[in-house]
């Protein structure tokens, strides 16, 4: 028996909601009293990632971090889930690296995330 079709729908609290013009729902079972089990086939093996990371310290408060990331892998074709957060966080290291070329450091340590494996699989 499927599993969501035996559930029922309620219409979410107000501060549950967002702006746009859609209905927001929950699903949930009321009274439902059957059991699902769920049988999970995963398999553990050891791969190589790699994450980079860029520091550069900050001046006034180094110890104080700001931490800018994303994660640059997808489950499918190339990097069709992440691209936008890396252009952005590639954009953003461009723009850093032209002000440390010019001696600008920030108040605070950035920390440049960019990992791998976040959609392992």
């Amino acid at each position: 028996m499927p599993c969501c079709s035996q559930l029922d729908t309620h219409i979410a609290p107000i501060s549950w909601t967002g702006g746009l013009d859609v209905g927001y729902f929950i699903w949930q079972s009321d009274n439902n009293t059957n059991q699902t089990f769920i049988q999970v086939n995963n398999y553990q093996e050891e791969r190589v990632i790699y994450d980079v990371i860029a520091t550069i310290y900050g001046q006034v408060e180094p110890d104080q971090l700001v931490v800018l990331g994303n994660h640059r892998d997808a489950w499918v074709f190339g990097g069709v889930d992440p691209n936008s957060g890396t252009a952005v966080l590639e954009e953003i290291a461009r723009a850093v690296s032209n002000l440390r070329a010019k001696g600008w450091r920030p108040g605070r340590s950035l920390v440049l995330c960019s990992w791998d494996a976040e959609e392992y699989g």
